[in-house]
């Protein structure tokens, strides 16, 4: 289950689809300033910091959302995700976060550390 509180955003990394970013943003703030949800921590136009990731992704009940190119690749190494979910900490899964890519190739379910394995997970695609 997902905590309205724990919601933390990345939008446009690459700072180069800023109309996305000028969209989104504003909107994302709406939503949680009105739901009285507090403001969502976000990185906007910039590569978030390695810290801010971890904590991100080990947040219980948090949620990751990712807006930019690709599947957030220039964010955070595919292999690091990889350790984040394999990785146990008292038999849970390393990775506590739901998280969610916007962005092209964000549904291409592709492994590195086990490239011979076929890697799971839901994928949903939103008209």
């Amino acid at each position: 289950k997902v905590d309205a509180r724990k919601v933390k955003y990345v939008l446009d990394p690459e700072s180069n689809l800023s109309e996305s970013a000028s969209t989104l943003g504003p909107a994302l703030n709406s939503i949680a300033s009105k739901n009285g949800w507090g403001e969502w921590e976000n990185v906007v136009g910039q590569i978030p910091s390695s810290e801010f990731m971890s904590q991100t992704l080990l947040e219980e009940n948090g949620l990751y959302l990712y807006c930019g190119h690709g599947g957030g690749e220039k964010v955070i190494s595919r292999s690091r995700v990889e350790e984040f979910i394999s990785g146990r900490i008292d038999g849970i899964r390393g990775c506590r976060a739901t998280i969610v890519l916007m962005g092209c190739s964000s549904g291409k379910l592709q492994s590195v550390n086990t490239p011979k394995e076929n890697p799971s997970g839901r994928v949903h695609a939103m008209p």
